[in-house]
């Protein structure tokens, strides 16, 4: 019964900013570190040289606060890596008290640190490159079997799991394997897409890892022509 008239509270909250012409942010991304276990090839991150020092608890601690106060219905976390941060638990708790909807991404690396954190989510995101092989030459050796490891916690504790493939020229040999990942473990699919190099004159240039508009569309076609594609955009969305 709470949770019926939280609903009518929120549909209230949206129904006063759309006639007041404000908005409510229904959806966020919180990068809660800038910093990550890993070195992956074709990442943007250049946490070494930033080094900047990740929020405190006490500093998400007020914006989720502030997002539930507002009617926000999910946040997803990353970073960086997430899990490395040690209070990450008690952020995703804090979300829920504040009846935010919780999604993690993670390289799945770490999730043997926080048992108790993957049933308290309502989604967790792994990141796949591909194959076995493209994997680890993009994350290093053994990176593959700790993300199938972390799919595997997700599952059996009930979390639903999505698996992240960011395109790349490796991505097409390799999905086979993520559409075998996905239908043994019952998850969704989706994809990204590799940022510019942004330099300092203003300028940019496509990374070298960078999959072409020719590629991207051969794999959202597999990915299409599949009889269960599990893709978490409608094939609308993806045919666009």
């Amino acid at each position: 019964m709470n949770e019926f008239f939280h609903t009518i509270k929120t549909g209230f909250k949206f129904l006063r900013a759309k006639i007041n012409g404000s908005r409510i942010p229904l959806q966020m991304h919180i990068r809660v570190i800038d910093r990550c276990n890993l070195h992956c090839k074709y990442c943007f991150g250049d946490y070494p040289i930033r080094n900047l020092p990740p929020p405190s608890t006490d500093q998400l601690f007020a914006v989720l606060d502030g997002l539930g106060r507002l009617g926000t219905k999910r946040v997803t976390l990353t970073g960086g890596e997430p899990l490395l941060r040690d209070d990450i638990h008690q952020i995703v708790l804090r979300a829920r008290s504040n009846r935010i909807e919780v999604s993690l991404t993670s390289n799945g690396a770490l999730i043997d640190r926080h048992p108790g954190l993957i049933k308290d989510l309502d989604q967790l995101t792994i990141s796949m490159d591909g194959s076995r092989e493209t994997h680890d030459a993009f994350r290093g050796e053994g990176s593959w079997d700790k993300a199938v490891h972390a799919i595997e916690v997700g599952r059996k504790t009930g979390t639903p799991v999505q698996l992240l493939c960011t395109a790349t020229r490796l991505t097409e040999p390799g999905l086979p394997d993520i559409y075998a990942l996905a239908d043994k473990y019952d998850c969704a699919v989706t994809f990204d897409l590799l940022a510019p190099l942004y330099q300092t004159d203003g300028t940019s240039e496509i990374r070298p890892e960078a999959a072409d508009d020719k590629l991207i569309r051969s794999i959202l076609d597999s990915a299409l022509s599949k009889p269960n594609p599990r893709m978490v955009f409608s094939s609308f969305v993806m045919r666009y």
